[in-house]
């Protein structure tokens, strides 16, 4: 995963041109891995697979969620998906990369839905359950790059109104960014804003509809777009029509592709859903999740709005780690990100301010088993 030559001796003493943020030849950076703190050169994988997604050395695969349910208002199937607006595209079903703890894409497909949702859908552990035991949709060619599986599950909602889902999740959202803007003086620099990715908003898109574009677009080698507006129910397009139309992200593309191509009894069944006949019953693609509403346990905060232990403690290992796109920039201090972890944890923790305390020191000490590099950050901070 890294020699221990060095990228990791230097790395100790900050200095050389193996450390982080150090500098090799002439003023040029070094790429440092922000997972686990070794140079990008001295990782064993190939390092041109170290680019854009693969520069991050522990991500041994990617997993999401498919949302599916019966809008309510029009009595047809619909798919649920979320604008977050990335180079790749627009819009996206609720996926992401795995965690060394984990250790089955069910499990990073359970945790990146209920972050990316706030948990509008419940949280970890309660879709994690309803996971156990599907066989996700998987293709040959679904993968960010060469070496890195992808897998997306399926969940079914019954019957909902779209305009309540986007309504709910926007209301959570709003509680979320409030909560995230005191951890502004944690952030790296340059980056937008703190607080971990979310959806902008969602939006649904008739089944039917998504499913006839992405026949057409595997004839055509055209994605699937989508044009929102100001509702919350989107028109699917074989190909971008114009500027505003919103382009599918690598695992829309992925689900396109499955509908398609796959002969897997999920894909099957989820294509039997897309292509329901007005009038018949609904199948039901994937196991029953309850909606959580505006209501309930959004992660990261606490009862009060405020952020807990577990939110600080992934901003500040994030913000000493990250060392940007190309891996050259430098992270946060550990000494100064601790100082502004203190001013939260006792200006807001009040009499939980011990409990918050020792949450953000375990969440804290969990990322710091990733790599060596990644410990001696942890251990500065927490001194």
């Amino acid at each position: 995963r890294g020699s221990r030559g060095k990228g990791e001796r230097n790395s100790e003493n900050g200095k050389g041109e193996g450390g982080r943020g150090g500098r090799g030849d002439g003023n040029r950076r070094r790429a440092i891995c922000y997972r686990c703190g070794y140079p990008w050169e001295d990782h064993a994988s190939d390092s041109k697979r170290l680019g854009p997604y693969l520069k991050w050395c522990l991500r041994r695969w990617c997993a999401g969620v498919v949302v599916c349910f019966e809008d309510s208002n029009l009595g047809e199937p619909h798919f649920l998906f979320g604008e977050e607006r990335c180079k790749d595209g627009d819009y996206n079903v609720f996926w992401g990369f795995s965690e060394l703890a984990e250790f089955e894409p069910a499990e990073t497909a359970a945790r990146e839905c209920a972050e990316e949702l706030l948990g509008l859908l419940g949280c970890r552990e309660e879709l994690l359950v309803a996971l156990q035991g599907q066989s996700p949709l998987v293709t040959a060619g679904a993968s960010v790059a060469d070496g890195v599986m992808a897998s997306l599950f399926v969940i079914w909602l019954g019957r909902q109104s779209a305009a309540d889902l986007a309504t709910a999740f926007a209301e959570r959202r709003r509680v979320w960014s409030e909560a995230t803007g005191l951890l502004a003086p944690m952030k790296p620099a340059g980056r937008r804003g703190a607080g971990g990715d979310v959806m902008e908003r969602l939006f649904a898109v008739p089944a039917s509809s998504f499913l006839d574009c992405a026949l057409m677009g595997l004839k055509d080698a055209q994605p699937v777009c989508v044009e929102v507006g100001h509702g919350v129910v989107a028109s699917a397009t074989c190909g971008r029509h114009s500027p505003a139309s919103l382009r599918p992200r690598p695992p829309v593309i992925w689900l396109a592709n499955v509908l398609g191509n796959s002969s897997s009894e999920l894909a099957l069944r989820l294509r039997a859903f897309a292509s329901h006949c007005a009038g018949g019953a609904i199948v039901a693609p994937g196991p029953l999740v309850t909606v959580s509403g505006a209501e309930g346990v959004i992660f990261g905060l606490r009862a009060d709005g405020n952020p807990d232990g577990d939110m600080l403690a992934g901003q500040a290992t994030f913000s000493m780690a990250w060392t940007g796109a190309r891996g050259t920039d430098p992270g946060r201090r550990p000494e100064e990100l601790a100082a502004e972890a203190a001013k939260l944890v006792f200006a807001r923790g009040g009499e939980g301010s011990t409990k918050m305390f020792r949450a953000y020191v375990r969440a804290l000490a969990s990322r710091a088993l990733d790599a060596p590099p990644v410990a001696r950050q942890a251990v500065a901070h927490l001194a």
